[in-house]
């Protein structure tokens, strides 16, 4: 009970301190696996959202939601195929400053992956709904408008983990279902 008071009386602390950001996002998402990249057409949009909260000095502790779905067709046969993956990352990135306003921020974090797959053709698994586990590394450059707004031009590399299934005479390979997701992003700072 100790403890959790102890957290509730650090957040307050934080909410007052005014070193919170919350970030709308924009971004293109390409596969890092080839087959991947092959059923979905390589990639597409990849919308979402990040919070991020000053910890310690300039050090900043995130978590963002950035969630991808697609149509595609599998290779060979033609068949519909869908997938929708819900990634929820979390981390530490630190901002360097470069010049007046001007910033560049590393990062890093675990990530965990909700990802659904719907295939219409007998030959594999109609239906995958399964977590992947992974990490994340950002990168962007943040320029800072003389209010509480910012921009944030952004390249996120993830690795997710999706094991493959074998039962019933179906077989899926395993595979990363994480890559390269680079956009833009508009903040405000509270």
């Amino acid at each position: 009970m100790k403890q959790i008071a102890f957290l509730l009386c650090c957040l307050v602390s934080l909410v007052s301190a005014e070193n919170m950001m919350f970030e709308a996002r924009a971004g293109y998402f390409y596969p890092q696996s080839g087959v991947m990249r092959a059923v979905y057409d390589d990639g597409g949009l990849m919308p979402g959202g990040e919070f991020s909260v000053r910890v310690w000095e300039d050090l900043l502790a995130w978590v963002n939601f950035s969630p991808f779905w697609k149509d595609g067709s599998s290779e060979g046969l033609e068949s519909p195929t869908s997938i929708q993956i819900y990634p929820l990352s979390v981390g530490v990135k630190y901002p360097f400053e470069l010049l007046e306003r001007f910033y560049l921020y590393l990062g890093v974090g675990p990530s965990v992956s909700w990802v659904l797959i719907h295939n219409d053709s007998p030959y594999v698994e109609g239906r995958i709904s399964k977590a992947a586990w992974g990490v994340v590394g950002k990168s962007g450059f943040i320029y800072e408008c003389p209010r509480l707004v910012y921009f944030n031009l952004f390249a996120d590399y993830s690795y997710r983990y999706l094991s493959g299934i074998s039962r019933d005479g179906v077989q899926s390979e395993s595979a990363n279902v994480g890559g390269l997701e680079a956009g833009i992003g508009i903040g405000v700072r509270f």
